[in-house]
């Protein structure tokens, strides 16, 4: 989860952080087990047509990156937390070499023998941990790693259960940022919304919690 962790300057959220440096690898086999048709999964093939360049901000285990890779794409991701970064590999062996440290909203330095920009990015839970005022400075990054025709796939939530002061109750930080809100936010970046899915039962069967899934194309 990209909320910061030892990828360089401080974290957006320092509590959100903490918990994911601590505790998130904790979660992996939770992570693990989702179903293959939950998540963002079934939206791959519709947001990035085949042999796509794809990079996952945010990558935590690395499931998404490894069912992206298992499908064709050429895949990268970039993970602030390193227990997270070190869990991902030993999860999934392939994606060596395929992860690096980084978070949102810095612009990211990516390795030099990777690509300049990508067809496909993926934030799945991601940009909800990014306080609003932060929003511009993170479509301004994505926008830097993106070229025309490029697409970014977004999840976030669209009810989550017991958030009191935008806190859950490990302390982390939801900002409420919703997908109307965040369009508005990309537009003046030129990445429009594609398509949005709205309402998206939880991966992991939550039923006090439901997400939107978003789809925005950089038009120019």
């Amino acid at each position: 989860m990209n909320a910061g962790g030892d990828g360089g300057g401080e974290p957006v959220d320092p509590a959100t952080a903490q918990y994911y440096e601590q505790f998130g690898a904790d979660s992996v086999d939770r992570w693990e087990s989702i179903p293959p048709d939950a998540g963002l999964t079934p939206f791959f093939p519709t947001a990035f047509p085949p042999g796509s360049t794809v990079l996952d901000i945010g990558c935590g285990s690395g499931r998404d990156l490894a069912r992206l890779c298992a499908a064709g794409h050429e895949v990268h991701g970039v993970e602030p937390s390193s227990s997270l970064r070190q869990r991902c590999i030993e999860e999934h062996p392939e994606l060596a070499g395929r992860v690096v440290a980084g978070r949102l909203p810095d612009r990211l330095e990516l390795p030099q023998d990777w690509p300049g920009s990508f067809d496909g990015i993926v934030c799945s839970a991601v940009l909800m941990h990014i306080p609003t005022s932060e929003l511009p400075a993170v479509a301004r990054a994505l926008r830097a790693l993106m070229h025309s025709g490029s697409r970014l796939l977004v999840s976030l939530p669209a009810l989550r259960a017991k958030i009191v002061g935008r806190r859950d109750p490990l302390g982390r930080l939801f900002s409420g940022v919703t997908v109307e809100e965040l369009q508005s936010v990309l537009a003046p970046f030129g990445l429009e919304l594609h398509t949005a899915w709205l309402g998206r039962p939880d991966a992991q069967g939550r039923r006090e919690n439901s997400w939107d899934v978003a789809m925005f194309e950089v038009s120019n």
